[in-house]
């Protein structure tokens, strides 16, 4: 009886222990998809009329991992993957200018609203991952294990 109650503890004690680890992976905590105000403030136009959006990692990334055009772009209605530039603000933070103007990226329209969404890589699809400075991989899609794009949809309200 001891020895199966002693099991028992153990198999808890590491089914814990795994579900504490999946939570805690490298991750995207801004812009959340989940915020509905995100996908319209999420980002802005700056003065030459360029989409401006700043993400926020959940601990600091290999910078050299985070490629504008490859590993991070956006997803228009013009550019299937919009590159740009990327400014790191922290370890942590980085604000990702696109190259064409958002006159260029979200023309022509459809309807009054504008849609576009920007990727970041945690599938290899033979240009790379974003990874965390310990080399852990991106949980893009947020199930708790390295992998997995980041999808953040925008709307351009008008």
């Amino acid at each position: 009886m001891k020895i199966s109650i002693r099991m028992a503890s153990q198999v808890l004690l590491c089914s814990l222990v795994v579900a504490l680890s999946a939570c805690a992976t490298f991750h995207v905590v801004s812009p959340d998809p989940g915020d509905v105000i995100a996908h319209v403030n999420g980002w802005i136009r700056n003065a030459t009329d360029n989409i401006e959006i700043t993400v926020v990692f959940s601990e600091p990334v290999d910078s050299t991992t985070v490629v504008a055009g490859t590993t991070i772009y956006l997803e228009t209605p013009t550019d299937g993957r919009a590159g740009g530039s990327v400014t790191w603000i922290d370890a942590k933070t980085l604000k990702f200018t696109s190259a064409k103007t958002a006159g260029l990226l979200l023309s022509p329209r459809f309807t009054t609203d504008a849609f576009f969404g920007m990727k970041i890589l945690g599938n290899d699809t033979g240009g790379g991952v974003v990874k965390a400075l310990g080399g852990t991989i991106l949980d893009g899609d947020a199930d708790g294990h390295p992998g997995g794009n980041y999808l953040m949809g925008f709307t351009l309200i008008g």
